[in-house]
């Protein structure tokens, strides 16, 4: 096993608040930032959402949104989405980039009982633009957005429902409390369960937000990285409040090829309250859905 290297600083709210004053380059960024900056204070100090409540029905329609630009992790997805036992959904799969054979895809997505479509992107878009474009053909009242190359148990939708309904929160999603790090075939915690609250912080492979609220702060943002992270911002910068559970029914899965996000193995460990040896999504209440060795083509070890 792998020893934990150093603790590094932690990223703290004023770090928070720098690295958002650097995006601003015209007065409209200025705008945003303070709206942004009253937003997190009131997260900060439990003041609750300035927009008004709404009425939620129940259980209402979810839509999944999922960008690929890797043909081979496309059965991987549609078994996370198989796996799902709420009973209104619908998939759609932006295929993003070349690659990609129609019978191959069709026959993955005829696996569902749910209706599910896919949408063609060309490789020369961005991330936010991929999933904009699959975001365009949903008809959903709820929008979530699943990656393609982690793993999600069989509650993940319905765990996600019911933090929206119960809490009030116009974005819920979940912390990226295990991780699973291939190269070193361990499985990695990086938040403990005590600090599930409202927050500032969750992963975009599990946000959950209305279609309403989500048109109403404009959608995704045009850009190549970061997109989950400016949709939390502009959903704290409009007034609303967002609501981070613990981990249960997600592990995050590093592999080294494609991320968006492409910091290093290294860098998680030093994150990590514990390691525990190779394949455990039973740690984050996944008990034996998966095998790492069927992850494809990023040389997952199964433990031993």
């Amino acid at each position: 096993m792998p020893q934990k290297p150093p603790r590094p600083f932690r990223w703290s709210y004023a770090d928070t608040v720098l690295h958002r004053a650097k995006r601003i380059s015209d007065v409209r960024d200025i705008w945003w930032f303070l709206r942004w900056l009253a937003g997190v204070a009131r997260l900060r100090f439990g003041l609750g959402s300035s927009v008004a409540p709404e009425a939620r029905s129940y259980p209402p329609r979810v839509s999944i949104t999922m960008a690929t630009n890797r043909p081979e992790t496309v059965s991987w997805a549609v078994d996370n989405v198989r796996r799902q036992n709420y009973p209104h959904l619908e998939l759609v799969l932006a295929l993003h980039g070349d690659g990609f054979d129609d019978g191959r895809v069709n026959a993955e997505l005829a696996r569902l009982a749910i209706p599910a479509r896919t949408v063609r992107v060309d490789g020369a878009a961005n991330l936010g633009d991929a999933l904009a474009a699959a975001t365009a053909e949903t008809t959903g009242e709820l929008l979530t957005k699943m990656d393609d190359d982690d793993l999600y148990g069989t509650d993940h939708i319905r765990q996600l429902v019911s933090a929206w309904r119960e809490t009030g929160a116009r974005l819920v999603g979940k912390l990226p409390e295990w991780t699973y790090l291939c190269e070193h075939n361990v499985t990695i915690q990086r938040y403990s369960r005590s600090r599930t609250r409202h927050r500032y912080r969750m992963s975009g492979g599990t946000m959950m937000i209305t279609r309403a609220d989500f048109d109403r702060i404009g959608g995704w943002r045009s850009v190549p990285r970061g997109v989950d992270t400016w949709l939390l911002d502009d959903v704290i910068a409009g007034g609303g409040l967002v609501y981070s559970a613990s981990g249960c029914g997600y592990l995050v899965i590093r592999h080294g090829r494609g991320h968006t996000n492409d910091r290093k193995e290294e860098h998680y460990l030093s994150l990590a309250e514990s390691v525990c040896e190779g394949w455990r999504p039973s740690l984050a209440g996944i008990p034996d859905v998966a095998d790492a060795e069927s992850f494809p083509g990023f040389d997952c070890r199964s433990a031993s």
